[in-house]
């Protein structure tokens, strides 16, 4: 860059040091390279996630997008975020996981997984859908996800713990397998397996 002249030396520092060279015909574009991208609106994104998910087969409301142009392991796991504020994305889950499965590498999932801070999330989900479908090998891509140093319950649902009788619905009707991963939803697994039932057999 010094010697394309885009930056000049900084005399003014007394170590090495360098500076945008503002007179440059490409400083401007130099510029535009090392300033942060702009961040998407949480709804914005999260109206693409549903999309997206849509495509791949979960029964959401959403238009499908023509190409999901991020990856299926990248989705699944931001449909996992988002399903902490929206219960029909959680429902749908199960049937999405299913229908991709054959499509996830599940260290590339594991490592969204991580990335995203989605590790017990996905996990959850996982071994939901494996329960559901009679596939073990979702459940042996759970495994690694399980983090021992998480002991306290949750509640899944951002907005579960709002009322003392949200709090208790949570309690009872949290499926046993929510509990195992450290979280209470007011949502049974009869909710889950009927979408499931409906939309697998379907398929």
């Amino acid at each position: 860059m010094r010697r394309a002249g885009v930056v000049v030396a900084d005399r003014g520092t007394g170590a090495e040091s360098f500076r945008a060279n503002r007179g440059h015909p490409l400083a401007a574009v130099l510029e535009a390279l090392v300033q942060p991208a702009a961040e998407i609106p949480e709804e914005d994104d999260a109206a693409r996630t549903r999309a997206e998910l849509r495509s791949l087969g979960a029964p959401v409301l959403a238009e499908p997008v023509t190409v999901v142009e991020r990856p299926v392991e990248e989705v699944l796991v931001r449909g996992v975020a988002l399903a902490h504020r929206d219960p029909a994305v959680a429902r749908a889950l199960p049937v999405c996981i299913h229908k991709v499965r054959r499509r996830v590498d599940p260290a590339r999932l594991q490592a969204f997984a991580r990335d995203l801070r989605e590790r017990h999330g996905v996990g959850f989900f996982l071994e939901l859908t494996a329960g559901l479908s009679g596939d073990d090998e979702l459940r042996g891509w759970a495994k690694p996800l399980f983090d021992l140093r998480r002991t306290l319950t949750r509640d899944f649902f951002s907005a579960s713990g709002e009322s003392k009788l949200a709090r208790r619905l949570a309690e009872e009707r949290a499926p046993d397998v929510a509990r195992r991963w450290g979280f209470r939803m007011n949502m049974d697994l009869e909710s889950f397996r009927s979408l499931f039932e409906r939309f697998v057999d379907a398929a």
